[in-house]
């Protein structure tokens, strides 16, 4: 239930805790998406997490929270790595609503792009704006899914789902 944030160095081959579990978490407490000491509780992120390359941040959106009920939250969080400090973003624009988000970062755009059951969404972090691109498109069995950004060929994939060969493709080219 720990919220603390681990880097994994692939040359050394090694594992290094950046940060300390924050203090006044209570196993099986209210559903609280901000703890004491102002960082987001520790959560299950079903895919809501990219690196920021163009701004060497960490960004995290909701997931189901630790707590009693796990209840999702809707909350942007960037962690920067130079101050070792997570920022709550409390961006404007229309942004995922509760549930499982499955998130990608686009080095064309600098913008996280973030699929949930029922709608495309995109989050530019220079402008700490969401934006929904499309809707009403449903895509079923998000949880089993994985997100990447084809920056080639401008694409949104979703890889994995209850079926062998399940992969969706979302056009992220002029407009979006």
């Amino acid at each position: 239930y720990g919220n603390e944030v681990y880097v994994l160095d692939l040359t050394a081959k090694a594992m290094q805790r950046l940060t300390d579990p924050s203090p006044g978490f209570v196993i099986g407490g209210e559903c609280v998406g901000v703890l004491p000491d102002g960082t987001p509780v520790s959560r299950h992120t079903y895919g809501g997490l990219a690196y920021l390359t163009h701004a060497d941040k960490f960004f995290a959106f909701g997931g189901s929270q630790a707590c009693g009920s796990g209840g999702f939250g809707t909350d942007t969080w960037t962690f920067d790595f130079a101050t070792l400090q997570w920022k709550r973003m409390n961006p404007t624009g229309v942004a995922p609503g509760p549930g499982i988000v499955l998130t990608a970062y686009d080095p064309n755009t600098k913008k996280i792009f973030a699929r949930n059951g029922d709608h495309f969404f995109s989050y530019e972090y220079d402008t700490n704006v969401w934006r929904r691109v499309r809707q009403n498109d449903k895509i079923p069995g998000l949880a089993f899914k994985g997100a990447v950004i084809d920056p080639q060929r401008k694409q949104f994939v979703l890889v994995g789902g209850l079926s062998e060969g399940s992969v969706h493709v979302i056009d992220i080219g002029v407009g979006t």
